[in-house]
């Protein structure tokens, strides 16, 4: 389900979050070709995931199987987020910053 004003994120929520360009898998892609389901072609570098302050505990980060250059991220809400605040969504690897804000 989206995450928007009518459907927010709550404590203990699993989100997961389409991406691209999280860079080198092991085992390694290969480029071009749909991701296989079997191995799981895992992230090299895992992104870290944070929304607002808090820190996310990714717990997945994969190239989508049947998909190409999509990777899936799934993070973990931990139960002291507050409800009702509306916060940014920044997904960082390495020193690249990627920010999610609510339209």
């Amino acid at each position: 389900q989206k995450v928007d004003f009518t459907y927010p994120v709550h404590a203990d929520d699993i989100l997961v979050i389409y991406a691209t360009g999280l860079g080198q898998t092991s085992p390694a892609a290969v480029s071009g070709a749909a991701a296989p389901g079997n191995p799981i072609e895992n992230a090299l570098v895992v992104p870290s995931v944070s929304l607002g302050a808090t820190p996310l505990e990714v717990r997945y980060a994969a190239l989508v199987p049947g998909m190409v250059g999509v990777y899936q991220i799934n993070v973990a809400v931990p139960y002291f987020i507050k409800s009702g605040e509306q916060v940014t969504l920044q997904i960082q690897q390495d020193t690249f910053k990627v920010r999610v804000v609510n339209p």
